[in-house]
């Protein structure tokens, strides 16, 4: 009996102290939420005052700005003196067409041509 009197205390504590830190959690899931929904009107308040047709059209010319810099961030020099250490002598590039993904990523589909090239050894 005594050592279920025991047991029954114990179990007594540690539901106690089980309580008292999913309170400290609801707590900081609360603040949390709170925070969530200051930013998120915050948010909301930034794009009303972007949809406005002032700031509109400066929106439009950002998105225009920010794509051009995109397209000049890739070194195409950088890129065609790769191409001329990496090919073997004697292959020229024919043509050469980018795709260029939404993710920024950029493949080059290359047909090439060789000239006069002896069999490799």
């Amino acid at each position: 009996m005594g050592v279920l009197a025991v047991l029954a205390i114990s179990l007594g504590f540690g539901l106690h102290a089980f309580d008292r830190k999913a309170e400290e959690a609801r707590a900081r899931d609360h603040s949390l939420d709170g925070q969530i929904a200051r930013i998120t009107q915050e948010r909301q308040g930034y794009q009303s005052l972007m949809a406005q047709p002032a700031n509109a059209q400066l929106l439009i010319q950002v998105g225009t700005l920010n794509r051009l810099f995109d397209e000049k961030a890739f070194s195409w020099t950088l890129a065609m003196e790769d191409l001329e250490t990496l090919l073997p002598g004697g292959v020229q590039v024919s043509t050469l067409e980018p795709v260029r993904a939404k993710d920024g990523h950029i493949t080059l589909h290359l047909r090439v041509i060789g000239l006069g090239i002896a069999p490799w050894s």
